[in-house]
């Protein structure tokens, strides 16, 4: 079931800390929650399972395209 407001961030891993950011001023400004690995996946996890079960329970999806364009795990999100 998919979790009102927050939104999965699809981003590429090269471009971490500004996906972390905008995350950090959607939840302060507009008070959505943002999805993105580093705080959603416990260390040791089975890390392809956390992002497929954030993908389908999020309300949306953001596709972040950044200066390092598009990561190869990221092409596999899209």
């Amino acid at each position: 079931m998919a979790r009102k407001g927050r939104i999965f961030l699809c981003h590429n891993s090269r471009e971490k800390e500004t996906a972390k950011s905008l995350a950090v001023d959607m939840l302060s400004t507009t008070g959505l929650r943002a999805w993105i690995d580093t705080w959603g996946i416990p260390g040791g996890q089975d890390w392809e399972k956390h992002i497929r079960t954030a993908f389908v329970s999020s309300s949306s999806c953001l596709v972040l395209l950044g200066p390092a364009g598009f990561g190869p795990y990221q092409q596999i999100e899209i």
